[in-house]
């Protein structure tokens, strides 16, 4: 399955697109003591920024999403909620991991945006990631919106968590009419229980959700019919 999704990316002519998830230090680094640390994260990361390398010499558009937390927000253990403070905006914990360091990245804000604030996010070239206060990037009242004017249809997917946000990422992705990607040997569950990644897969699957290994992604780069644009 994952050679033929490989020709499928190969044949791409347009609208082809990666999606970073939450690659950021918080969830990746343990010497961070965050309890949202993934155990699989930190062997992950070259592998990262070996896609990420591979899409921009192929100068492919580069979209994702990054936890960007407040004071407020319910998730946290502070307002009664599961998890540690975490991934606060331009804190240590909220950059990306060195291998996966956005460049001429702007970021979408959870909010409303005037017709000002819309048509300058679309204007940018360079890359794009959405801010989100809960698992679901789709919770952004943007993303939906940014990824049809940009004229997304594809997206290779990786990051963490398999049974959270990249599952939820994906979901929206196969719900907006965007045909999914998932590198699953890029991609790490955290396995509350000892299934959840495994479940996560599943469903992603029968949503249409095609999968495809770090080195058949790089190989279709390679062929000279796949363009960014």
């Amino acid at each position: 399955m994952g050679e033929a999704a490989a020709e499928e990316l190969a044949a791409l002519s347009k609208g082809l697109i990666f999606f970073d998830v939450d690659t950021q230090r918080d969830f990746c680094w343990k010497n961070l003591g965050k309890d949202v640390y993934n155990p699989g994260a930190e062997k992950l990361a070259e592998k990262w920024g070996k896609l990420l390398g591979a899409a921009r010499k192929a100068r492919l558009r580069i979209f994702g999403d990054v936890d960007s937390h407040t004071e407020k927000d319910p998730e946290l253990k502070r307002n009664g909620g599961r998890f540690d403070d975490h991934c606060f905006p331009l804190t240590h914990g909220w950059r990306h991991v060195p291998e996966t360091e956005p460049q001429s990245a702007l970021y979408v804000p959870n909010k409303a945006l005037n017709k000002s604030e819309m048509a300058s996010i679309l204007m940018h070239d360079g890359e794009i990631y959405f801010e989100k206060q809960a698992h679901d990037v789709w919770d952004n009242q943007n993303t939906e919106a940014v990824l049809k004017a940009k004229g997304v249809k594809a997206a290779v997917v990786y990051g963490v968590a398999t049974d959270y946000c990249v599952k939820l990422a994906v979901l929206g992705l196969q719900r907006a009419g965007i045909q999914a990607y998932v590198v699953t040997d890029a991609i790490s569950a955290i396995n509350i229980k000892p299934d959840d990644g495994k479940n996560a897969l599943e469903e992603m699957k029968k949503a249409g959700a095609k999968f495809v290994k770090m080195e058949e992604v790089i190989r279709a780069l390679n062929q000279p019919k796949l363009k960014s644009r």
